[in-house]
């Protein structure tokens, strides 16, 4: 277990990379919680130590897991000579995860420290390139088990503020029919969504309204 590999690193602080190759290969597998644990166990033992932490964030990254990256990120930003890296990091996960707030106060950092370098101009890029609003439109046309006919249509849109908040709007309709009857099921909501490092929380208003016709 994990004490197994704690005796491991102090016998041999070398042998290093083949515990950050095993915490990949948990991780890969989907045993999350054991590679996570194995690479907080390098970080430890190692305190100083960049490349397990970028390792680490870069696995994160690619599984898509933006908020423990980010983490990473800013333990890495504390190293002598991290914060490059850590800065760049710090910017493309918080883009990722909507805190336009924290990217943008990571990039004023950067363009401080490291106002030529490749690295900062590819982040900031993506900051400029973040999404702003969207808009996703879906229809829905099936029988459900008692035969009836239901056709269904959702408008939803956001507009993005900048800092961490979103404007939410949507719009919902749903008829159900059947030989003699049909009944429209109309929804309109508006929501605000607020997102950081650390959480994600959605508040919606929705008003309901309901048509029934007869033939």
């Amino acid at each position: 277990g994990l004490e197994l590999y704690k005796d491991v690193l102090l016998a041999n602080p070398s042998s290093g990379t083949v515990v950050a190759t095993d915490a990949d290969a948990f991780i890969n597998a989907g045993q999350i919680h054991a590679g996570k644990q194995l690479y907080q166990l390098l970080i430890t033992q190692f305190p100083t130590n960049k490349l397990y932490l970028k390792n680490y964030t870069t696995i994160l990254t690619a599984k898509n897991m933006p908020r423990e990256a980010h983490q990473q990120y800013e333990a890495l930003n504390q190293l002598r000579n991290g914060d490059l890296v850590g800065l760049s990091g710090i910017i493309n996960t918080s883009v990722t995860i909507g805190d336009y707030k924290t990217a943008y106060s990571a990039i004023k950092n950067l363009q401080e420290n490291f106002p030529t370098n490749p690295i900062a101009g590819q982040s900031i890029q993506q900051f400029e390139n973040r999404t702003q609003k969207s808009v996703e439109v879906n229809y829905q046309i099936l029988q459900d088990y008692k035969g009836n006919d239901v056709k269904g249509a959702e408008f939803t849109a956001s507009q993005h503020l900048d800092g961490r908040f979103s404007i939410l709007t949507r719009t919902n309709r749903k008829k159900i029919s059947d030989t003699t009857t049909s009944v429209s099921l109309d929804s309109y909501g508006l929501g605000l969504q607020y997102q950081d490092i650390k959480r994600d929380a959605t508040l919606w208003l929705d008003n309901y309204h309901q048509n029934s016709s007869f033939s």
